[in-house]
């Protein structure tokens, strides 16, 4: 996500975040598996990434952290059983095609 506010992380300038499916809700658990979600091959930083059905939807300049919208939908963001990642059911893709998971199928994302 590239349209998140300007943050500092540990004195770090962050502009963006990285989206990864995880094999269990629970983070701290040893035996949780995290891989970074996958853009089609031939995609570029900042490209935009859209919810199948949802294409004419122009993105907000920037989110705005009070109004917690990422928090909302990450709920529902998981992968498929084709490692798909998908909001609601509803593929995740850029202009070149889905974005995936290498392994981690019916996962939580975050």
């Amino acid at each position: 996500l590239c349209n998140t506010k300007v943050a500092r992380m540990r004195g770090v300038e962050s502009r963006a975040m990285l989206l990864c499916a995880s094999s269990s809700p629970y983070v701290q658990r040893t035996d949780n598996t995290l891989e970074l979600l996958d853009p089609p091959e031939g995609s570029a930083p900042g490209d935009l990434v859209h919810v199948a059905g949802y294409e004419a939807v122009s993105p907000d300049a920037e989110l705005k952290p009070k109004k917690k919208i990422f928090e909302k939908i990450q709920v529902d963001l998981r992968t498929s059983e084709g490692r798909i990642a998908q909001w609601k059911g509803h593929d995740l893709a850029t202009k070149l095609g889905p974005v995936t998971c290498a392994t981690l199928a019916n996962a939580l994302i975050g």
